[in-house]
C-alpha cells in the first residue's frame, strides 16, 4: 500500500519503529562479546505491546555495566499487528554498547519482518566519533560503509536515556540519534510535560513524570513516555492509524503470556523435535547434531567444556556433546574450597541456617569439590518431589520449606547448596533430549566450578552426570536485580516451533 493514509513498509517503519523504540533486530548474536550474560549488576525491564488495548507483542530490555564504564544494552521486540489491511510483524533484537547518557559507541541489529526477510547489521563508531563503520546483510547481499553522524549522536534505545537528559536540559532540547533500522541518523526532539496520574495494570496508580519526543522524520506523530520518580519508563503511547500503541510495563511472565495468548509452560514443552529416535546407551562417548533453524536467525550457542559448537551456514550450527567427567580427588594438590561460603543473594541465600544444616548432614566431612557436588546432588534427587513444569521461580530457602518442584527448582536449590561450600555454582537453562517425547525439551540444570572446569549437575533426572543429553543455551548466577527467571528460557522459547535436529553421529 502506497497512498497517503496508509504508508508503505518503509515508510510504516519510520513512523512506527521509533515508537517501540525502533523494533530492533531477532534472536540472540553470533558474537560471544555482544551477548547479554546475566551477571550481578544486570537489570531487565519487560514490556506488554498493546494495540487498541489488545497485546500484540512484548519487548524486553537488559542493561548491563562494562569494565570499561559504557553499557551494554540488549532490547528484544516481538511484534505482530494487522490494521485496516496492514501487518506489521516484527522479530527483533538490538545490542548496544553506550554510555550513561546514551552516546552510542557499538551496535548490533538483527531483525526477521513478516516476509521472512532478514537484516543483519553492525557498526562501530570511529576513532574520530564522527561516523560509524556499518556491515551489512540484507537477506544475501553484504556490503560494507560508512555513515556520518555528529559527535554527540545517541543510542536508539532512548527509554534509558532520554528522561534523565530531559530533565537536565530543564526546556525542549534536540539530539541526533543513530537508527540501525535505516542505518542513518535523524534528529530527536523532546521536552518534559506536567505529571500525570497513571493507572496501573494492578489497579494502583502513580504520579507519574511525562516527557515527549517526536523524530525529525514523523515530527507531527510524538510518543509520550511516563515515569516514576526514578525515572524508570512506565508506559509509553503513541497515536498510530488513528488508534492508540502503548508499551506497558510488567512481569516476564504477563508480557509473554499476554504477547502469545497461550501458556509459556506450553511453549517450553513444545522443544525441539529430532529425527530419529538416539540410543539411550550411558556409554555414549559423543553425539553430533545439526541444529536447523526454519525461520529468522540462527541463535548463539555457546560453547562449553563438554560442548562444541561450529557453525556451518547462516540456518545450521553442528554441535559436538561429549560425557562431562568429574574431576577425580588430587590428594597431592589438596582441597580448592573456598573456606568461606559466597555471598547471599535474594534466590541463593546461602547464610540460611536450615541450608547450612541440610548441606552439612550432605556433605558430612568431604572436602573434595567433585565429591561434594555429586554428593548433594543426590541428597536434593532423594528428597524432592515432583511437581508440573513451570517457568516460575522459588528462592532456595523456600524450595526447601516444601522440597516439592520441578528442574527449575531442583537447579536454584542445588546451586544454593553448593555455593554453601564455597564453590562457585550457576543455573543453567538449555535443552535437554527425550526419546518418550521425539526431541528435546526445555530443562535447567546447575553448573559448579571444580577444579577450575564448569561441571555440569543435575539433581533433576538423578543422573551419574548428565551423559550426552543435555545441550547447554545461557546460565546465570541470579543476581538480586533479576525479578523473574522467564529471561532464563527465552533461548529454549526462541527456538520451539522454528527449529529441528538432525542426528550426525550417535556412538
Amino acid at each position: 500500500m502506497s497512498d497517503d493514509n496508509h504508508p508503505s513498509w518503509p515508510a510504516l517503519s519510520v513512523v512506527l519503529l521509533p515508537v517501540l523504540l525502533w523494533l530492533l533486530a531477532a534472536t540472540v548474536s553470533a558474537q560471544a562479546d555482544e551477548s547479554m550474560p546475566t551477571k550481578p549488576g544486570l537489570s531487565e525491564t519487560w514490556f506488554v505491546i498493546r494495540y487498541d488495548d489488545q497485546p500484540v507483542g512484548f519487548e524486553q530490555i537488559q542493561v548491563d555495566s562494562a569494565a570499561n564504564g559504557l553499557l551494554r544494552c540488549h532490547r528484544k521486540t516481538e511484534l505482530n499487528l494487522n490494521r485496516m489491511g496492514q501487518g506489521v510483524t516484527v522479530s527483533a533484537s538490538l545490542w548496544t554498547s553506550q554510555t550513561p547518557g546514551g552516546m552510542l559507541q557499538t551496535f548490533h541489529l538483527q531483525r526477521v519482518d513478516g516476509s521472512g526477510a532478514r537484516v543483519e547489521r553492525s557498526g562501530m563508531r570511529s576513532a574520530d566519533g564522527r561516523r560509524f563503520q556499518v556491515n551489512e546483510k540484507v537477506t544475501a547481499t553484504r556490503r560494507q560503509y560508512d555513515v556520518a553522524v555528529p559527535a554527540d549522536t545517541r543510542s536508539p534505545i532512548v527509554s534509558l536515556w532520554l528522561p534523565s537528559v530531559a530533565m537536565a536540559s530543564g526546556s525542549r532540547a534536540t539530539v541526533p540519534v543513530f537508527f540501525p533500522e535505516s542505518s542513518a541518523v535523524s534528529d530527536v526532539t523532546f521536552h518534559q510535560l506536567r505529571n500525570r496520574t497513571l493507572r496501573l495494570s494492578d489497579h494502583g496508580q502513580v504520579d507519574a513524570r511525562c516527557f515527549e519526543f517526536s523524530v525529525q522524520a514523523d515530527p507531527a506523530s510524538a510518543t509520550t513516555l511516563l515515569t516514576d520518580e526514578r525515572l524508570h519508563v512506565l508506559r509509553q503511547e503513541k497515536k498510530f492509524l488513528s488508534r492508540q500503541l502503548s508499551l506497558e510495563a510488567t512481569s516476564a511472565e504477563n508480557a509473554l503470556s499476554a504477547a502469545n495468548g497461550k501458556s509459556l509452560d506450553l511453549d517450553v514443552q513444545a522443544g525441539v523435535p529430532v529425527d530419529r529416535l538416539l540410543s539411550v546407551s550411558a556409554n555414549r562417548q559423543k553425539l553430533i547434531l545439526d541444529l536447523v533453524i526454519t525461520e529468522g536467525f540462527l541463535p548463539r550457542i555457546p560453547d562449553s567444556t563438554f560442548q562444541s559448537v561450529q557453525v556451518i551456514d547462516e540456518s545450521t550450527a553442528r554441535i559436538t556433546l561429549t560425557p562431562p567427567v568429574v574431576p577425580r580427588p588430587d590428594l597431592g594438590r589438596g582441597s580448592q574450597i573456598v573456606p568461606t561460603a559466597l555471598p547471599a543473594t535474594r534466590w541463593m541465600p546461602t547464610n540460611d541456617p536450615v541450608l547450612l544444616r541440610y548441606v552439612a548432614v550432605a556433605v558430612s566431612a568431604e572436602t573434595d569439590p567433585g565429591m561434594i557436588c555429586q554428593r548433594l546432588e543426590a541428597f536434593v534427587h532423594s528428597k524432592m518431589r515432583r511437581s508440573p513444569f513451570s517457568t516460575s521461580f522459588l528462592p532456595a530457602d523456600e524450595v526447601a520449606k516444601i522440597w516439592k518442584g520441578d528442574c527449575t527448582e531442583h537447579a536454584v536449590l542445588l546451586a544454593t547448596l553448593i555455593r554453601i561450600k564455597g564453590i562457585p555454582a550457576r543455573v543453567v537453562s538449555g535443552l535437554v533430549h527425550t526419546n518418550r517425547l521425539f526431541g528435546f525439551v526445555g530443562h535447567m540444570w546447575v553448573e559448579a566450578r571444580v577444579h577450575d572446569r564448569w561441571i555440569p549437575f543435575d539433581s533433576t533426572l538423578g543422573l551419574d552426570g548428565v551423559g550426552t543429553t543435555h545441550l547447554k543455551l545461557s546460565d546465570s548466577e541470579m543476581p538480586d536485580s533479576m525479578t523473574s527467571g522467564v529471561s532464563l528460557f527465552l533461548p529454549v522459547l526462541e527456538l520451539a516451533g522454528r527449529a529441528r535436529m538432525q542426528v550426525v553421529s550417535d556412538r
